[in-house]
């Protein structure tokens, strides 16, 4: 498992890439009160990381929520209700930019 990482503006979003043309997408932490169960998918990903399809990984999809333990991130937006093609919202661009070269089929 490869860990790379990705600046947008003041956003770090770091990612893990396992095999050669991932087709599965996993991530957590999305939303910062939903903190606790990021180190249970790391592990679970540790875990069975031989048994996986070919991924990619984003322990942190909102590192500014996860940071503030709160719903919305440093932006005073949800993530999951901001997340469009031409988004200006930093941790969105990243994500994108993170998967725009790939195509997932879960």
């Amino acid at each position: 498992m490869l860990k790379n990482t990705i600046v947008v503006g003041q956003t770090k979003l770091d990612y893990f890439i396992h095999g050669q043309d991932p087709k599965l997408l996993l991530d957590s932490g999305t939303h910062g009160d939903e903190y606790d169960i990021i180190p249970l998918v790391e592990n679970s990903v540790k875990k069975y990381l031989n048994q996986l399809p070919s991924f990619i990984y984003i322990p942190q999809i909102s590192p500014s929520s996860v940071a503030l333990k709160a719903r919305n991130n440093k932006d005073n937006l949800n993530i999951n209700r901001s997340y469009f093609t031409n988004s200006e919202v930093e941790e969105i661009k990243a994500v994108q930019k993170i998967i725009e070269n790939y195509h997932f089929d879960l």
